[in-house]
């Protein structure tokens, strides 16, 4: 998983190589000061993290947005979770946690690996599976608003915003009316638990 944090407030995400990293399975490009050639595969998780984000050029149909609302004035302080330290948890409890990822893919595979067709170019077998696999697990609406986040949050389906050029390396980004984060699936890797673990690893992610 590679991450890019605080991305600048306010602009507007946009870059060809971007653009082409973004749907490639193996990326290949110029060392900076050389003329030698590198390449590996392009098997990662690409985020972005940021206030006010928009997307532009082509980039709009190659990310999904994720709004993180805290529904406070100051969410660092925030306190009482369900879980304390999350980190730490994760870390703790990595062995069940991989254990119920591996119920949940199983259990989706036997059931014949049900899918719902939700159309997103290249990532269209992703989307998918992903769409198909969380209606099975009784979690419904992935990416029922794509059409309005398209033209909420790309610049070249609303107004214009000062763009933000991104070079080699960089990533897809997402804006927000809290904050938001973006994603970008270059692989796919799903997964299903039983109704007793879905809801207990579920409830406890959720919980903060």
């Amino acid at each position: 998983m590679i991450t890019f944090d605080n991305v600048d407030n306010g602009g507007s995400l946009k870059s060809p190589i971007l653009a082409d990293l973004l749907t490639k399975e193996y990326w290949e490009d110029r060392v900076l000061g050389s003329t030698a050639n590198v390449g590996a595969p392009n098997d990662r998780l690409w985020l972005a993290t940021g206030n006010n984000l928009r997307t532009g050029g082509d980039m709009a149909r190659r990310v999904l947005w994720v709004r993180l609302d805290p529904d406070c004035p100051n969410p660092d302080q925030r306190d009482n979770f369900a879980i304390g330290d999350f980190k730490i948890w994760v870390r703790e409890h990595s062995t069940e946690i991989l254990q119920a990822l591996l119920v949940l893919a199983s259990g989706w595979a036997q059931a014949g690996a049900p899918r719902r067709t939700v159309k997103m170019g290249g990532y269209s077998e992703w989307t998918s599976a992903v769409a198909g696999l969380l209606d099975w697990s009784g979690i419904p609406g992935f990416m029922a608003d794509r059409d309005e986040t398209a033209i909420e949050l790309d610049e070249e389906a609303g107004s214009g915003t000062p763009s933000l050029p991104l070079g080699t390396g960089s990533t897809a980004a997402p804006r927000r009316r809290p904050r938001r984060s973006c994603s970008t699936p270059t692989s796919v890797r799903t997964c299903r638990s039983t109704a007793a673990t879905k809801s207990r690893y579920l409830d406890s992610s959720g919980s903060g």
